[in-house]
């Protein structure tokens, strides 16, 4: 199983590696290429998908597609949204997170809580962002540039699927395949933790 996997990631290496290397300084600009997220030369986030509505699904649904009428460029990428409410909260969390960096990371260090920070909360509700269910602050940017999750825990880089996603502890992470997918969640926090040790280092030195 292992070794069919590693063959697997492989193949989709050799087709992202090449232009992910070097492009990218300490913390890398995502959907600058289609390198990230399987944009292709139309330079659709996620293939078009709405990554607001990631979170608002069962974990066996099928991710929603976005519509043309709700089309917002960030960080050199298309991203496309099903409602005018999930643009708005994208735009004011991605907008916010570019801000207050330092804050953001602060918040994320130890991980997905139910409650914020007060100071924290106040800051971005000054900042026009709506208010989540129980204050929850959601990261819809998925994580790790958009590649594949689990290559990452591997350090390796592949491309990822809109259709094999998890969300986990208010984060987005997508996968290279169903199987990949499978392998994944077998043990999300350690794939992270080990994913996390490696990025965004592996992108180059593969």
């Amino acid at each position: 199983m292992k070794k069919l996997l590693n063959i697997s990631l492989s193949v989709a290496c050799v087709l992202v590696g090449m232009r992910a290397t070097s492009l990218f300084g300490d913390e890398p600009p995502v959907y600058a290429t289609s390198s990230y997220w399987g944009l292709g030369s139309d330079r659709n986030a996620i293939g078009g998908y709405d990554p607001v509505a990631y979170f608002q699904l069962n974990a066996e649904d099928a991710p929603v597609e976005g519509k043309k009428e709700h089309k917002y460029e960030w960080n050199g990428a298309d991203w496309y949204f099903s409602s005018a409410g999930n643009e708005r909260k994208f735009k004011c969390l991605t907008a916010f997170k570019d801000e207050f960096k330092e804050e953001w990371k602060v918040e994320f260090k130890e991980g997905f809580k139910e409650e914020w920070r007060p100071e924290f909360k106040e800051d971005l509700e000054a900042f026009g962002c709506e208010k989540t269910p129980k204050a929850v602050v959601y990261d819809y940017v998925p994580q790790y540039g958009g590649y594949c999750a689990w290559a990452v825990s591997q350090n390796a880089i592949a491309r990822s699927e809109p259709e094999n996603w998890t969300v986990y502890e208010g984060k987005l992470y997508l996968n290279y395949s169903e199987r990949i997918h499978e392998e994944w969640k077998e043990d999300i926090p350690g794939n992270i933790v080990k994913a996390d040790e490696h990025w965004p280092e592996v992108l180059s030195t593969n």
